[in-house]
């Protein structure tokens, strides 16, 4: 399993945050990934990240905030993306809701975002992406160029550093289930927190 080497930093777009994701797969803690953000190409995407990131993201006043930490990956589609972001701690706020007789927990609204197109394509491996529009907490990591992804994603950053690639080499190569493509072997986010740019 021969990783992907780390893609060439861009010119025109200047890292505005840093992200350090502690991974473990199967049980097992096998370092850290390292991710650069890019503001300028997607603002709105890139602030609700960091807040996922450092576990203060919430849709409305009053909620307990949602956070990276503890997630897990969704989907390994071999090759083509790693998608991340199952989140375990959804915060969120008990509520009264009509007709039950219990207070309900209502968990945080994934974000909206109203970046466009930016025009980065998902051209090489180590690229980090979001869905266009939001909606989601989920995001991508791409273990390959992936062009397909330009129709309805959003590239935000990339992978900083080659331990960073050797991991999610790794975690592309985990067996999946034929009906969700989901890894057979749990993948998650143990620590999601903030590096100095």
């Amino acid at each position: 399993m021969l990783a992907q080497p780390v893609p060439p930093l861009r010119p025109a777009l200047a890292v505005s945050d840093k992200v350090k994701l502690e991974v473990s797969v199967g049980g097992e803690r096998v370092g850290s990934i390292e991710l650069g953000l890019w503001r300028s190409a997607a603002p709105q995407s890139v602030d609700a990240f960091v807040k996922l990131s450092t576990g203060s993201y919430t849709s409305r006043e009053g909620e307990a905030p949602a956070s990276l930490e503890r997630s897990s990956a969704a989907r390994v589609l071999k090759d083509r993306a790693v998608v991340l972001g199952a989140l375990k701690v959804q915060g969120g706020m008990t509520t009264l809701v009509p007709g039950k007789t219990r207070p309900q927990i209502v968990p945080v609204a994934p974000p909206t975002t109203d970046d466009g197109p930016n025009g980065i394509s998902h051209d090489a491996a180590g690229l980090l992406s979001v869905r266009r529009g939001g909606g989601s907490f989920e995001f991508t990591l791409l273990p390959r160029a992936n062009a397909e992804l330009d129709r309805d994603n959003l590239v935000i950053g990339q992978v900083l550093n080659a331990d960073g690639m050797a991991i999610l080499e790794r975690i592309n190569s985990v067996p999946t289930d034929n009906y969700r493509s989901a890894p057979l072997a749990p993948v998650r986010i143990e620590r999601a927190s903030m590096l100095l740019p």
